[in-house]
């Protein structure tokens, strides 16, 4: 999907993983990244938490305020919607980072699960990702690891 922008930023990125963790040194640590899919057991299914970690680069010397995060199943219907505060970042560097923490967020149904953010606007696609099934042994295998 390509990453929409508007005349203020544009997104990057979006990284979907079970935690995202901050050290001393600033450096994030991101545990159980999804790289493909999300892969699950069966349906539906509730997933206990998600992180969302969302790079964007600011295309105005401006300051955004405010988030609007949703999610729609393959049907395009609503699941999740969230917003909030965008945390106070360092104006001088154009590249950004939030983070949209969800939990107990229900997958009715294996497909393509669309993500529309606006900072500061009407949220937009800017993203999908896959939730299935294993398709193999190999798939089947990494699920009973979690």
């Amino acid at each position: 999907m390509p990453t929409p922008h508007t005349k203020k930023y544009v997104i990057r990125s979006v990284i979907i993983c079970d935690d995202a963790r901050l050290e001393i040194t600033g450096k994030e640590i991101l545990v159980g990244v999804y790289n493909d899919a999300l892969l699950v057991s069966s349906f539906p299914v509730i997933l206990p938490k998600l992180v969302f970690r969302i790079a964007y680069r600011m295309l105005v010397d401006e300051e955004l305020n405010t988030i609007r995060f949703v999610i729609k199943d393959p049907r395009g219907m609503t699941i999740l919607e969230s917003s909030g505060q965008i945390a106070l970042q360092d104006r001088s560097v154009p590249e950004r980072i939030f983070g949209v923490n969800i939990t107990n967020v229900l997958f009715a149904a294996s497909g393509t699960y669309e993500i529309l953010v606006g900072l500061d606007e009407e949220p937009t696609p800017v993203w999908d990702f896959t939730v299935r099934l294993p398709k193999d042994r190999v798939e089947s295998e990494r699920i009973k690891m979690i």
